[in-house]
Protein backbone atom coordinates (compact mmCIF):
# COMPACT_ATOMS: atom_id res chain seq x y z
CA UNK A 1 0.00 0.00 0.00
CA UNK A 2 1.48 3.27 -1.07
CA UNK A 3 1.04 6.63 0.60
CA UNK A 4 -1.11 7.88 -2.26
CA UNK A 5 -3.55 5.02 -1.66
CA UNK A 6 -3.73 5.87 2.08
CA UNK A 7 -4.29 9.55 1.32
CA UNK A 8 -7.10 8.63 -1.10
CA UNK A 9 -8.81 6.53 1.62
CA UNK A 10 -8.46 9.39 4.13
CA UNK A 11 -10.00 11.80 1.59
CA UNK A 12 -12.92 9.40 1.05
CA UNK A 13 -13.44 9.13 4.80
CA UNK A 14 -13.33 12.93 5.16
CA UNK A 15 -15.91 13.38 2.40
CA UNK A 16 -18.21 10.78 4.05
CA UNK A 17 -17.84 12.55 7.40
CA UNK A 18 -18.62 15.90 5.74
CA UNK A 19 -21.82 14.43 4.27
CA UNK A 20 -22.84 13.06 7.68
CA UNK A 21 -22.07 16.43 9.26
CA UNK A 22 -24.15 18.27 6.63
CA UNK A 23 -27.05 15.87 7.20
CA UNK A 24 -26.90 16.35 10.96
CA UNK A 25 -26.64 20.12 10.72
CA UNK A 26 -29.46 20.23 8.19
CA UNK A 27 -31.76 18.09 10.33
CA UNK A 28 -31.23 20.22 13.44
CA UNK A 29 -31.70 23.44 11.48
CA UNK A 30 -35.13 22.30 10.32
CA UNK A 31 -36.36 21.56 13.82
CA UNK A 32 -36.28 24.59 16.05
CA UNK A 33 -37.71 24.95 19.53
CA UNK A 34 -41.43 24.99 19.98
CA UNK A 35 -44.37 23.37 18.36
CA UNK A 36 -43.94 21.34 15.17
CA UNK A 37 -45.32 22.81 11.98
CA UNK A 38 -48.87 21.97 11.00
CA UNK A 39 -49.38 19.49 8.19
CA UNK A 40 -49.56 21.06 4.76
CA UNK A 41 -52.98 19.72 3.86
CA UNK A 42 -55.81 20.18 6.31
CA UNK A 43 -58.77 18.23 4.97
CA UNK A 44 -61.17 19.13 7.76
CA UNK A 45 -64.08 21.04 6.28
CA UNK A 46 -67.34 22.14 7.81
CA UNK A 47 -70.56 21.01 6.28
CA UNK A 48 -73.08 23.68 5.24
CA UNK A 49 -75.33 22.60 8.12
CA UNK A 50 -72.51 23.08 10.61
CA UNK A 51 -71.75 26.51 9.20
CA UNK A 52 -75.43 27.44 9.53
CA UNK A 53 -75.51 26.29 13.17
CA UNK A 54 -72.39 28.30 13.97
CA UNK A 55 -73.81 31.39 12.22
CA UNK A 56 -77.10 31.08 14.14
CA UNK A 57 -75.27 30.75 17.44
CA UNK A 58 -73.14 33.81 16.70
CA UNK A 59 -76.20 35.86 15.73
CA UNK A 60 -77.82 34.87 19.03
CA UNK A 61 -74.67 36.01 20.88
CA UNK A 62 -74.75 39.34 19.06
CA UNK A 63 -78.43 39.77 19.89
CA UNK A 64 -77.76 39.12 23.59
CA UNK A 65 -74.87 41.58 23.52
CA UNK A 66 -77.01 44.25 21.85
CA UNK A 67 -79.79 43.69 24.37
CA UNK A 68 -77.32 43.92 27.26
CA UNK A 69 -75.91 47.10 25.75
CA UNK A 70 -79.39 48.64 25.46
CA UNK A 71 -80.16 47.77 29.08
CA UNK A 72 -76.82 49.21 30.18
CA UNK A 73 -77.58 52.42 28.25
CA UNK A 74 -80.95 52.77 30.02
CA UNK A 75 -79.34 52.19 33.41
CA UNK A 76 -76.61 54.72 32.65
CA UNK A 77 -79.24 57.28 31.61
CA UNK A 78 -81.15 56.84 34.87
CA UNK A 79 -78.08 57.77 36.90
CA UNK A 80 -78.33 61.37 35.74
CA UNK A 81 -80.96 62.15 38.41
CA UNK A 82 -78.16 62.17 40.98
CA UNK A 83 -76.66 65.14 39.20
CA UNK A 84 -80.02 66.78 38.49
CA UNK A 85 -82.39 65.99 41.37
CA UNK A 86 -85.25 67.96 39.81
CA UNK A 87 -85.50 65.41 36.98
CA UNK A 88 -86.03 62.42 39.31
CA UNK A 89 -89.80 62.47 38.84
CA UNK A 90 -89.40 62.38 35.07
CA UNK A 91 -87.31 59.20 34.98
CA UNK A 92 -89.06 56.06 33.76
CA UNK A 93 -87.21 52.79 33.71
Amino acid sequence: MGTSHIIAQIDEEISRLQQVKDLLIGSTAKHGPGRPAAPASNNRQLSPEARARIAAAQKARWARARKAGEIAAVVDNTKCWRQYPLLESQITV
